[in-house]
């Protein structure tokens, strides 16, 4: 029945053990009582606190409606792979190459480089040298690069960004 989870690699197994849990209606305390795994365990497990072996797997596939056994044990292995995958195809950079003096008018030390993403890669790709546009490249992936610079309207310095893009991006 919700053997479809296996070919989303993304979804973390303690995620789907939450979703069956709820669509089942049932609750943390009563899988614990069913398998004998204490509520702890289980609500670790559900926030990806504590990894499933396949013995743990087995005794809670066994009171779920999954027809594997190991069916936690291969969604946790299918999103290990996942995201070791991902991890080989955006290695974060070194953002201490980049130099603070191009964040002059912040704090750069209170940046957060996820929130600010869009802010900071116009601002290195106006402001930055080539080592820095290379950085915030490998930083942030190509794809979302190239899609946040090019929802960018500003005229300013625009000239400046077009030149490291046509250099970086193209």
């Amino acid at each position: 029945m919700y053997e479809q989870y296996l070919k989303y690699n993304s979804i973390p197994a303690g995620a789907v053990l939450r979703h069956i849990l709820k669509k089942e209606k049932i609750s943390q305390k009563q899988l614990s009582d069913k398998t004998g795994i204490i509520t702890q365990r289980i609500n670790d497990l559900i926030k990806n606190k504590r990894r499933f072996t396949v013995e743990t797997s087995a005794i809670i596939a066994r009171v779920l409606p999954v027809s594997n056994i190991g069916y936690f044990y291969l969604l946790q292995s299918n999103h290990d792979i996942y995201q070791y995958n991902e991890s080989l195809t955006h290695k974060p950079a070194n953002i201490s190459l980049i130099r603070k003096a191009l964040f002059w008018d912040i704090n750069a030390e209170t940046l957060d480089w996820e929130k600010h993403k869009k802010w900071i890669i116009q601002r290195v790709f106006e402001y930055g040298n080539d080592d820095e546009v290379r950085t915030i490249i490998s930083h942030y992936g190509r794809q979302i690069v190239i899609e946040i610079l090019s929802s960018i309207k500003d005229e300013w310095r625009q000239t400046q960004r077009e030149n490291m893009i046509n250099k970086h991006l193209q």
